[in-house]
Formats: C-alpha cells, structure tokens, sequence
C-alpha cells in the first residue's frame, strides 16, 4: 500500500520513480494507492493519478501498464474512514487541516500494534488526538519552530500550514504514544530571512519545546531510520 496524505511536490514527486521502479523490475503484484479527495482548487487522487500514468496523455505515460488500485479518502476532518483491509491489517484515514488542500492523516493497524502518521498539518483538528492515542508509534511532522513567521508568498502564518513544537508536544501528551517519532525537518541557508521559522535552524530548543509538553519516549528522524514496533 502507498499512502499519499496530500499532492504537495515534497510529498507525492517520488510517486512515478516508486511506480517505474516496480514496473522495470517486472513488478506483477497489484499496488494500491491511497489519497485524498479533491475540491474546486485540487484534484482528487484518481484524477491526479491520471493526470501522469494515463496511457494516452500522462506525463509519465510509459508507466500506465503498471497495476495499480486507486483508492480514495474523503479528507473528512471528523470522520474516521477505513481505507484498507487485509487480514488483521488495516489502514484509516482522517482529514486534517493544511493550508487549505486536501490532507490525510493515517493509522495502520496490524493486530494489536499500531503507526499513526500525522503528514502535514495544523494541529487544529480536535478529532486528530483520538485518532492517534495510543499507537505504538506516532510520527509527526516538525518542521516549524515555535517563533515561525509567515509562509511562502507571506499570505498566511505557517503555523497554518505546520503545527509548532509546543502543538506537537501537546497532540503527543494527550495522545500518549509509545514512542513519538519527529520527522520532516526543515532548515534553510543560516543568513536565509526565514530561517529561524524553521526547525534545523535550532533543532535542540524545538525538541526541547516539544520535551516540556511531553515526557514520553522521543526519537528525532535521520534518513533511513527503522524503528521497531513490538
């Protein structure tokens, strides 16, 4: 299964390599993609899927032999969907609120262990804690900082767009996960304008902020980091 929380570039670019990849290699086994419905300003997983495999005019059309199941979420921010099962697996989806386009968050469960992705958000959706709690794992993201400005184009504050530590840290407190993992850093140039919005521009206090909010068991991502889920 292959999750798509939402079809920003930083979040769904990779998602012709993954499919070619497959399709190279000689990848019979059908992949099912899951991702967020659209609305007037955004298309709809389906559409945005065919917008690059489709065999006529794709972008990408050399791929619209790869086997693919479409699936997808309404980004509901109050109700709960199951977008997959198979066996004691099984995946949910809740919308959450992220600078106005469509966004997933997800939980896998598989038998009595738990990963809940929280993808990018605001961290203003009061459903989102119960969707979480409890899970072995939480990932979430930490890409702001606690002093952030505004975003790109300074139409709006980018806590609009990303929770900040201290949102984090009290979604993680109430949650209360196994362990809670901090992902999709962000860091620009040291002398960039901006760069104190973002998080690797003080990583340690960012954390720390998080830390005052939550005591838990914390991880801090690297590239190709595994956690184990017992």
């Amino acid at each position: 299964v292959l999750a798509i929380s939402h079809f920003h570039a930083d979040h769904a670019s990779d998602i012709p390599a993954i499919l070619w990849s497959g399709f190279i290699v000689g990848r019979e086994k059908e992949l099912t993609l899951i991702g967020p419905s659209g609305d007037s300003d955004h298309p709809n997983v389906s559409s945005f899927i065919s917008s690059l495999f489709d065999k006529n005019d794709g972008a990408f059309d050399a791929v619209s032999a790869a086997k693919t199941n479409v699936v997808t979420a309404e980004a509901d921010e109050s109700k709960v969907a199951s977008v997959y099962k198979k066996g004691d697996l099984e995946v949910l989806a809740l919308g959450v609120p992220h600078t106005g386009i469509p966004t997933l968050a997800f939980r896998v469960n598989k038998g009595e262990t738990s990963i809940a992705f929280g993808g990018d958000q605001s961290g203003k959706n009061p459903s989102f804690t119960s969707f979480v709690s409890g899970a072995d794992v939480l990932v979430m993201h930490l890409a702001i900082s606690e002093t952030a400005g505004q975003a790109a184009g300074g139409q709006e504050p980018l806590t609009n767009v990303h929770a900040p530590p201290s949102i984090v840290g009290k979604i993680a407190s109430a949650a209360k996960p196994g362990t809670l993992v901090l992902s999709h850093l962000i860091g620009l140039e040291p002398n960039h304008p901006k760069a104190s919005s973002f998080s690797l521009h003080d990583l340690k206090s960012n954390v720390d902020i998080v830390r005052k909010h939550y005591s838990g068991s914390l991880i801090v991502a690297e590239d190709l980091l595994c956690v184990a889920v017992k």
